[in-house]
């Protein structure tokens, strides 16, 4: 039992050495090994810088695009043809009442309406409804139809101009980033 002991301290250089008791195969195993081992060490070593690497570079991205982002518009599209069967100005307050369930904040960014399939309009009219509940929220109604067209330039210039507004509004707001 002590000679066992006694070898299995220097069972590498007696494997590296000129032992003939040493079978080749042996020798060649304990290298293979010895190879792998290392190999994995190194790799190892190399996969996590790579890895920070990686996540440095994402975190800056990250964090200029979050210093550049501003504030958009919101809009509501809402079914303003009365074919659907519901009643547009309570879909309105519905998805109002999603909106803030969802983020609050939401509901502070400039929004408007856009009561959509204005060219299939039932009796009687929803928009004066809708127009009247989205007055009382303080949201702008746009008419549009996608069909004729009808409503989508006024629709366009209005998402532009709240969309410069806000971005005017971001860029007079102080860097304290």
């Amino acid at each position: 039992m002590q000679s066992v002991e006694r070898v299995h301290g220097w069972w590498v250089l007696r494997a590296c050495g000129r032992n003939p008791l040493v079978r080749g195969i042996d020798r060649l195993e304990l290298l293979i090994i010895t190879v792998g081992v290392l190999v994995v060490l190194v790799a190892a070593a190399l996969a996590g810088a790579l890895g920070t690497a990686v996540h440095d570079a994402r975190s800056r991205v990250y964090i200029a695009q979050a210093q550049t982002r501003h504030t958009v518009t919101a809009r509501y599209v809402v079914d303003a043809s009365g074919m659907s069967g519901r009643e547009p100005a309570e879909d309105l307050l519905a998805v109002r009442e999603e909106v803030r369930r969802f983020d609050p904040a939401l509901l502070e960014r400039p929004q408007l309406v856009a009561a959509t399939k204005r060219d299939a309009v039932s009796d009687p009219d929803p928009l004066p409804a809708l127009s009247r509940q989205a007055r009382a929220l303080g949201l702008e109604v746009l008419p549009v139809s996608a069909v004729t067209g009808q409503g989508l330039p006024e629709l366009k210039r209005a998402l532009l101009q709240m969309i410069e507004a806000s971005r005017l509004a971001a860029e007079a707001e102080p860097a304290h980033r």
